[in-house]
C-alpha cells in the first residue's frame, strides 16, 4: 500500500514516483506538516522548453499541502494554471535578484525543494541565496543529487569543487564534529536526495532522539544500535553494522573530534547506482546498499538500515523488484478517475518501458476524453491510428495536433502520410513542401518530402532530400541510413549516385559488401 503522497504523484503524472523513488522519503518527511498553512518553493517546474509541458510535481504538492501556497520556478517560460494557490515564476535559480525578489513578494517559505539545473555549481549557488531567507525551522531538499559525479554537470568522483556532494558532506562533517555552522541544524542523506533542516526561531534544531526513523524503530520494537564514533573510520565494523540490522533498524552515533572520512565516503556512495553510470570500476563502500539513510546532528547521527537499491532514471532497471513492485502500484492507482492526463501518460511511458502495456488504445481514448493537447497524446493516438492503418483518423489527428504544435515537425510528416493514402501523394507532398519552406533542417519533415518526390517520379530530388538526411543524422546512425540509400539509388538505377552513397558508406562501414561492389562495377566500366 503507497502512501498518500506517492500515490498523489501517479495520479499526477510527476517522476518522482516510479522512475525515481522519491515521494516515499518525502511523504515521511513532511506528513506532520501536511495540514499546516505553509509557503514552498520548488526550482525546476519540468517539461523543459515545452511552454505547455511540466507543472506535474508542483500539482502534487498543491494536493498533499492543502493549506500550502506552491511556487515553481522555471528559466523557461511556461504556460500552465495549475490554480490560485500555485504561482510559476520565469527565471534563473542563480540570479540573485530575481531569486530575492521571489523571497520578499510570496515567502519567506517553509520548504524550499531545488529540482532546477542540478548543475553543481547552480545547486551550491542557490543554497547561498536561498537557505539564509529559508523561514525558521524550515526545511531545504536538493534533489537528483547524483550528478554530483556526472561530467556535464560538472560533477566527478573526486568531487572536485563546486561539488554538492562534496559541499554537503563537507558541512555534516564539521555538524558531526560540533562545528558551528550557523542556522544549520541537520543534514540528512537519502538516495539522490539531501536534506538541510533549519534551526527554528529559539536557535533549536533536532536531535538523534528527534529523528523519525528512531521514533518509528522504538514504537516498533526494533532494536536500536549505538555505536563510538569510530564506525565512520572502521568500515568493517560499519558493514558488520549494516548487515546486522534489518530494515528501519537504526544506529545511533555518537561522535567527538575526530576524522570522518567514512562518513564522507558513505555520504557519497549512497548514490551507488548512478555513479556506476560515468565511473563502473569505481569503488563502492559495501555498506552503501543496506543504508537508506543517514543524518546528522551536532556530534550525532543515525544510520538507517534498508534496501537502498533503488535504481533512478539515469540507471533505470526494469528487473529490480522494487521497480516491479512501483509500477504495479502505479498500474492500480492510475485507474481511478482522478487521474491526469499527465499521470496516465507518465504511467504508460515508465511501463512502456517494461513492455507491459502492449494496446494503448483504452488510455488514449481516457485522455481524449480529459481533452488532452499534449504532444506524448499525439504521438500515442497517431501511431496507434497508423498501425491500423486508419489514415482518415491519421489525418484529422494530425491536423489537430498541429493546431496546437505547429512547431512540432513529426506532426507535419504524420500528417503527410495519412494524406498521401486518403488525398493522394499530390497532396501530401505540396504540405509538406509548405512545411519544409519553414522548417528547413527538419529531419522528419526532409525524410518524409524525399520519399514524397521518389514517389512522384522525381528520384534524384528525392535522393537529394535522404543525403541531407545523411548530413542530419548523428554520427554513429549515418552507416544504416546510406544502407538503405544506397539500395534506393541502385533499385532505382542511379549510377553516379550510388557511388557517391557508397564512398560515403565506406567511410562508416570500411567492408560494406554493397558499396564495395558499387565501387568495383562503376571502376571497371
Amino acid at each position: 500500500m503507497i502512501d498518500d503522497l506517492s500515490r498523489l504523484a501517479i495520479l499526477n503524472g510527476t517522476d518522482k514516483f516510479g522512475l525515481h523513488d522519491y515521494t516515499p522519503v518525502y511523504f515521511d518527511l513532511l506528513k506532520d506538516l501536511q495540514d499546516q498553512t505553509l509557503r514552498m518553493m520548488e526550482i525546476g517546474v519540468g517539461g523543459y522548453g515545452y511552454p505547455d509541458r511540466g507543472g506535474e510535481s508542483l500539482a502534487t504538492w498543491r494536493d498533499f499541502l492543502p493549506n500550502a501556497f506552491v511556487v515553481g520556478i522555471d528559466i523557461q517560460p511556461k504556460t500552465m494554471d495549475l490554480g490560485p494557490r500555485v504561482k510559476i515564476l520565469q527565471g534563473s535559480q542563480v540570479d540573485a535578484e530575481f531569486l530575492a525578489d521571489a523571497v520578499k513578494t510570496y515567502g519567506p517559505f517553509d520548504v524550499i525543494l531545488d529540482d532546477g539545473s542540478h548543475l553543481n555549481e547552480h545547486v551550491v549557488e542557490t543554497f547561498g541565496l536561498l537557505f539564509p531567507t529559508l523561514a525558521p525551522g524550515g526545511i531545504y531538499i536538493v534533489e537528483d543529487v547524483q550528478t554530483a559525479t556526472f561530467p556535464k554537470y560538472g560533477g566527478s568522483l573526486e568531487l572536485s569543487e563546486p561539488n554538492m556532494v562534496g559541499f554537503f558532506a563537507a558541512m555534516a562533517e564539521g555538524l558531526f564534529n560540533g562545528k558551528d555552522l550557523g542556522d544549520v541544524a541537520a543534514i540528512e542523506r537519502f538516495h539522490n536526495i539531501i536534506v538541510i533542516h533549519k534551526r527554528d526561531a529559539q536557535g533549536r534544531g533536532p536531535t538523534a532522539e528527534d529523528n523519525r526513523y528512531v521514533r518509528s524503530a522504538d514504537e516498533a520494537g526494533l532494536a536500536r544500535h549505538t555505536a563510538s564514533p569510530d564506525v565512520f573510520i572502521d568500515a568493517d565494523r560499519l558493514n558488520a553494522l549494516a548487515d546486522s540490522c534489518d530494515d528501519g533498524q537504526v544506529a545511533i552515533v555518537h561522535g567527538e573530534k575526530r576524522d570522518c572520512r567514512l562518513l564522507q565516503e558513505l555520504f557519497l556512495h549512497i548514490d551507488h547506482r548512478e555513479i556506476r553510470v560515468h565511473f563502473p570500476t569505481a569503488p563502492i563502500h559495501d555498506a552503501a546498499k543496506s543504508v537508506i539513510s543517514m543524518a546528522v546532528y551536532p556530534g550525532q547521527a543515525v544510520l538507517v538500515a534498508g534496501d537502498n537499491d533503488y535504481p533512478s532514471n539515469f540507471a533505470f532497471d526494469t528487473a529490480n523488484p522494487r521497480v516491479v513492485s512501483a509500477i504495479a502500484e502505479m498500474a492500480q492507482a492510475i485507474q481511478d478517475e482522478a487521474a491526469t492526463a499527465n499521470g496516465i501518460l507518465m504511467y504508460l511511458s515508465v511501463s512502456q518501458k517494461m513492455q507491459q502495456v502492449q494496446n494503448c488504445d483504452e488510455y488514449i481514448e481516457r485522455l481524449a476524453a480529459l481533452k488532452s493537447t499534449d504532444r506524448r497524446y499525439y504521438r500515442l493516438a497517431i501511431a496507434s491510428a497508423m498501425a491500423k492503418n486508419d489514415w482518415t483518423k491519421t489525418v484529422s489527428l494530425g491536423r489537430e495536433a498541429l493546431q496546437h504544435h505547429s512547431d512540432d515537425p513529426q506532426f507535419s510528416a504524420n500528417l503527410a502520410r495519412g494524406l498521401r493514402f486518403t488525398d493522394g501523394v499530390d497532396a501530401a507532398h505540396d504540405m509538406l513542401s509548405a512545411a519544409y519552406q519553414k522548417m528547413p533542417r527538419a529531419m522528419p519533415i526532409i525524410n518524409g518530402l524525399a520519399s514524397l518526390k521518389v514517389a512522384k517520379g522525381d528520384v534524384d530530388g528525392g535522393i537529394q532530400l535522404h543525403e541531407i538526411c545523411v548530413e542530419l543524422t548523428r554520427p554513429h546512425a549515418r552507416a544504416k541510413r546510406l544502407q538503405d540509400l544506397l539500395k534506393l539509388c541502385r533499385a532505382k538505377q542511379k549510377p553516379e549516385a550510388s557511388r557517391r552513397v557508397a564512398e560515403k558508406l565506406l567511410e562508416y562501414t570500411p567492408d560494406d559488401p554493397d558499396a564495395l561492389d558499387v565501387l568495383q562495377k562503376t571502376t571497371s566500366r
